[in-house]
């Protein structure tokens, strides 16, 4: 065997697993994304035989799909080669490694990228195209966090097969403005309002009631915008009085404290409510640990924050005295925690 790059030794390796399904289960298509493809070029797909035993997809999650390599030669020539080729769009989990909450929009206007190359450059150029994957993500790869659960992205999924079906398969229709897409799609969800089709509209718009599988859900994360923004308001006031350098050298303005305190601790209340709600309904579709995976990427930071500025508070207001000057006199600033 003579192996003269990684990429052939890479061919090499993709050959052998292909060979060994297909004597085993000949039927079987096998996939495989195309972008691990480019660097093996029409002689290392020929001489191990990939272009008879796999299937390539071609992935793009972008708002305009013609920006990819494989739409221009020479890419798109090696890939009319295969004997299937299928695109993959997505409606969850591929805006950001760490997205917590699904652009609908985005992900619908991925749609009808896919469904304007549809009509246009893939019939010229792949007599082989057999069709579409909607992809769903839960994290990037296997050591990154989770991202866009599947209960909060199923209004993104409902409005990402409807993109597919008539009469709203055409790229002129607008998911802001189209009141029969909206009306198709949230009948479906059982939603009263409209699903939202992005986040802003989690703290600018009336939140939906649904009833689709795991809408108790989608219900508590919309939430949480609306329970920040009022957590950042008794934060900027608590902020005034009470900051870094005093948690730091452990003295306050007793009064002031007590005033945010009063700001703060309703908050805190809100943050503690939302753990639990968040922790039950999670628990009725997933293990506990992904509850708690979710809360400590996106949520436990900011509450940690919060629960110890009050739990501060608490036990400086009630010191007896201070000293004349609480801040001390140092000529080093102290960068070690």
């Amino acid at each position: 065997m003579n192996i003269n790059s990684q990429y052939e030794l890479f061919a090499y390796h993709l050959s052998n697993i292909a060979s060994y399904i297909k004597n085993k289960r000949p039927n079987l298509l096998l996939f495989i994304w195309h972008d691990v493809l480019q660097n093996l070029g029409d002689h290392l797909l020929t001489k191990y035989n990939l272009i008879k035993t796999i299937n390539p997809v071609l992935w793009s999650y972008r708002e305009d799909v013609n920006v990819e390599g494989f739409i221009q030669e020479p890419q798109a020539k090696t890939f009319a080669r295969f004997t299937t080729l299928w695109g993959a769009s997505a409606f969850k989990g591929a805006t950001s490694e760490i997205s917590a909450m699904s652009d609908v929009k985005h992900y619908y206007i991925n749609q009808q990228s896919w469904i304007n190359q549809l009509t246009t450059s893939i019939p010229r150029s792949w007599q082989n195209f057999d069709g579409m994957i909607i992809c769903g993500w839960s994290r990037y790869d296997h050591f990154l966090s989770l991202c866009e659960l599947l209960p909060y992205s199923i209004p993104s999924l409902a409005y990402s097969l409807a993109a597919w079906i008539d009469p709203f398969k055409q790229t002129r229709v607008d998911i802001q403005s189209d009141q029969g897409l909206k009306q198709y799609v949230n009948t479906l969800l059982g939603c009263n309002p409209h699903a939202h089709l992005h986040m802003q509209e989690h703290s600018s718009q009336q939140l939906p009631k649904c009833t689709f599988p795991g809408a108790s859900i989608y219900e508590v994360i919309i939430s949480l915008p609306n329970i920040w923004r009022q957590v950042e308001q008794s934060e900027m006031f608590a902020n005034k009085f009470v900051t870094d350098l005093h948690v730091k050298f452990k003295y306050i303005h007793v009064k002031r404290g007590e005033e945010s305190l009063d700001q703060l601790k309703p908050s805190l209340m809100m943050l503690n409510n939302f753990i639990t709600q968040f922790q039950t309904e999670m628990g009725k579709i997933f293990a506990p640990e992904v509850a708690i995976e979710w809360l400590e990427t996106y949520f436990m930071q900011r509450y940690r924050k919060v629960k110890e500025r009050v739990e501060f508070i608490e036990k400086a207001i009630h010191e007896k005295s201070w000293k004349p000057r609480p801040i001390p006199d140092a000529d080093k600033l102290d960068n070690k925690r």
